[in-house]
């Protein structure tokens, strides 16, 4: 368990307060101290705010004669509600993000409905940074539906945005993609609530900012940078771990001050090479010991045993890879679904998920949750994964959607 605190004066934070305890000081005059203590562990985040201190009548001593009171401390916080024992998602994308421009339809709607007549615990919101009114219409609709929303949040334009680089995000917020998504978050307050997921910018890595910015991507075979990037062209390693380890702790500033608490910040959805090769031990760590990986390692295959095999020693080497750094991971499945490579018939992608949710992902038991992608789609938008299809404008499940809500409910039984 991870703890941060922030201090509050009146109800305002006080500037670089945000240790365990705080001295006081003349300006805390007439006002009364809180601390608003953030939790993180494997299975989110959550806050709680300290009752006020009575109010500060005199200021402290400052030589001369007496003492200054002793600091504050803060109040003691209980282990997190249980989210659910396992995460089961469904994916959006290619509705809430790729269609974004037309805005939220009535057919989005449907989708939405449907999904959440499955066992999944989450539907994802993908819509992009610059569609906030998108992203509140699907969140709307989604916790409407009695499910936790999955905000895997991109945008159209990030690579010519900062990437808590350049002072982008806190605490100075010039422009970049953390300062957008704290101001949409502190002009949305009621987009959130408990039992949600934050991923900002799911595979943050594949973001073109980091070549236009660096000369070389995530990934790429310079050399890796130095903290300053005074080595360009160099591979911006350190910056993109600083990226999503200043992510989480700015969503969880932001959500404490809207007093929201049990969203998930801790997942940061990447691909298998970035999650094994580029993220730090202290990123891995300041995620609750979590990997969140997109992958679609039976997609050349259609044969069932082939498949399930292919997923149960994907998620073996993942955690084999983090057992030999000294970490005993939990992988999160940020995407998944069959097939993405080869048009295959409805019966071909049944038995396919049907081995991989019967004889694969149950039995690994590090695996703490899957997001399938894509619920609603087409073999026209991207791979052939879709298991709701839209026939006279209606969205309709093929059969492995079965096989999928059997997968969740069970998981969860």
């Amino acid at each position: 368990m991870h703890y941060s605190y922030q201090w509050q004066r009146g109800g305002s934070n006080v500037l670089a307060a945000e240790g365990s305890s705080y001295a006081l000081t003349s300006a805390d005059v007439g006002h009364q101290v809180t601390v608003v203590v953030t939790a993180t562990n494997a299975d989110g985040s959550g806050s709680a705010t300290s009752p006020p201190t009575a109010t500060v009548t005199a200021p402290p001593s400052s030589g001369g004669t007496g003492s200054p009171p002793p600091p504050i401390t803060e109040p003691p916080i209980t282990e997190l509600p249980a989210t659910p024992k396992f995460i089961g998602s469904i994916d959006t994308m290619k509705l809430s993000k790729d269609q974004a421009a037309g805005g939220f339809t009535a057919a989005d709607g449907q989708a939405v409905d449907l999904a959440a007549t499955t066992a999944a615990t989450h539907i994802t919101d993908n819509a992009p940074l610059e569609y906030p009114s998108v992203m509140v219409s699907w969140a709307n609709r989604i916790h409407a539906d009695g499910k936790s929303v999955w905000f895997r949040l991109n945008a159209t334009g990030g690579g010519s945005l900062a990437h808590g680089d350049l002072g982008d995000g806190y605490p100075s917020f010039a422009a970049g993609y953390l300062t957008k998504l704290h101001q949409i978050m502190l002009a949305n307050p009621g987009l959130f609530r408990s039992g949600d997921i934050l991923d900002g910018d799911a595979e943050a890595e594949n973001s073109s900012w980091w070549t236009n910015h660096y000369g070389c991507g995530v990934q790429g075979s310079c050399t890796p940078c130095d903290e300053g990037a005074t080595n360009k062209p160099c591979a911006p390693v350190y910056q993109f771990n600083h990226f999503l380890v200043l992510m989480t702790e700015q969503e969880n500033r932001d959500l404490a001050t809207l007093g929201i608490t049990r969203v998930d910040t801790t997942v940061h959805s990447t691909d298998p090479g970035t999650a094994q090769h580029q993220l730090y031990p202290s990123t891995v760590q300041a995620m609750g010991n979590k990997i969140t990986v997109d992958a679609y390692p039976d997609q050349g295959t259609t044969d069932p045993t082939t498949a399930a095999n292919a997923w149960i020693n994907a998620l073996n080497g993942w955690h084999q890879t983090w057992a030999a750094k000294g970490l005993d991971v939990k992988v999160l499945v940020g995407e998944w679904g069959y097939s993405n490579a080869i048009s295959v018939s409805d019966s071909q992608q049944q038995a396919v998920i049907q081995a991989e949710v019967t004889q694969a992902l149950p039995t690994v038991p590090f695996l703490v949750g899957t997001n399938y992608w894509v619920g609603p789609g087409s073999a026209s938008s991207g791979g052939y994964t879709y298991i709701f299809r839209q026939e006279s404008g209606v969205w309709k499940f093929r059969p492995a959607a079965s096989d999928l809500s059997a997968f969740y409910a069970a998981m969860n039984a």
